[in-house]
């Protein structure tokens, strides 16, 4: 993600990033390379939409795009970078994934490859709502402390 240019496509189900992670999405938003994240706006396991949300601010201010997906739930896990580097595989954006299960995934610098998974991803953005700052402020207040304190369990999600 560090060597990213112009943009980074991020496709996950389940998105609680750990601190690098966050920082370094932001990082990238900051620098104007183009961010856009995936998921899906119902989750199989609403408390992790619940403990996504509670990123989202930090990731608008910098200027990620995030888009939640309707129906079907999307289960894609995947990384692009630029034109010519994906990452595919098992592992969702969590510290679960990334430190105790057993996950696989696969690094491809195929400017063919990511090309065709881009295509997917647009393919998903056609009926996705894109998350807006106001739409987050008009949550209520509810909703908001739920996903506070799940999000407080967040590195054992």
């Amino acid at each position: 993600l560090s060597q990213a240019r112009h943009r980074v496509e991020l496709c996950t189900p389940y998105f609680i990033p750990d601190p690098a992670l966050l920082a370094q999405l932001r990082l990238l938003g900051y620098r104007g390379v183009s961010v856009k994240l995936m998921m899906p706006a119902r989750s199989d396991h609403p408390y992790l939409n619940w403990a996504a949300q509670e990123y989202y601010d930090d990731l608008l201010d910098a200027g990620v795009e995030i888009w939640e997906v309707g129906e079907p739930f999307i289960h894609a896990k995947l990384c692009l970078v630029d034109d010519d580097w994906a990452f595919v595989g098992s592992s969702n954006l969590d510290p679960r994934s990334f430190r105790l299960n057993f996950e696989l995934n696969l690094e491809a610098h195929s400017r063919a490859l990511v090309r065709r998974l881009r295509r997917v991803l647009l393919s998903y953005r056609e009926g996705a709502e894109r998350v807006t700052t106001e739409r987050l402020a008009s949550r209520k207040a509810f909703s908001r402390l739920r996903g506070a304190l799940v999000n407080l369990a967040a590195p054992y999600l």
